[in-house]
């Protein structure tokens, strides 16, 4: 969601060649450089981590870009087959890491079926990751348009659901 798919010709948006995981690869990064302090502007209200398959990797390579500290990531694998049971192949990790506490997730690959498992009882799910981990207090996610990336609306959701603003 911070690495938008369509947006390199307009001003605020920069690309930036980037050695991905494993240094195997470079991707092109299309990132627009506010998003940091809009991040960094949450961070009274959450506990900001990454939740991509770049892991801590994202804190060498794309934090510095963004003017971000060194975040907390959660553990994914590095590939993923298909979306298991209709939600994000990332659902189980991010439910696994949030343990019961709750969340709020933004991402260009989550809609209204990943709230639905994170929040959920599992017990006696096929997946043991689903099943081993309590359902979340409370989730809002919000999907992004990954040729749009993150938008000043998004922020302002953030800030109105947050769990410790005393909104609903």
């Amino acid at each position: 969601m911070l690495n938008v798919q369509a947006r390199a010709h307009e001003q605020e948006w920069q690309v930036h060649q980037v050695l991905g995981p494993g240094d195997r690869r470079t991707y092109e990064l299309v990132l627009n450089p506010q998003h940091g302090q809009w991040l960094l502007d949450l961070a009274g209200l959450y506990d900001l981590t990454w939740a991509t398959t770049w892991w801590t990797v994202a804190n060498e390579r794309i934090a510095p870009l963004l003017g971000l500290p060194p975040l907390p990531a959660v553990p994914l694998p590095a590939a993923f087959g298909n979306r298991p049971d209709h939600y994000s192949a990332k659902t189980p990790h991010v439910r696994r890491w949030a343990r019961g506490r709750a969340l709020a997730w933004i991402d260009d690959d989550i809609d209204e079926r990943d709230a639905i498992a994170l929040t959920k009882d599992w017990t006696g799910h096929r997946l043991e990751v689903m099943r081993a981990d309590p359902p979340l207090a409370a989730v809002l996610t919000i999907g992004i348009d990954p040729t749009q990336g993150l938008q000043p609306g998004h922020i302002s959701q953030l800030r109105l659901w947050s769990p410790n603003s005393g909104a609903p």
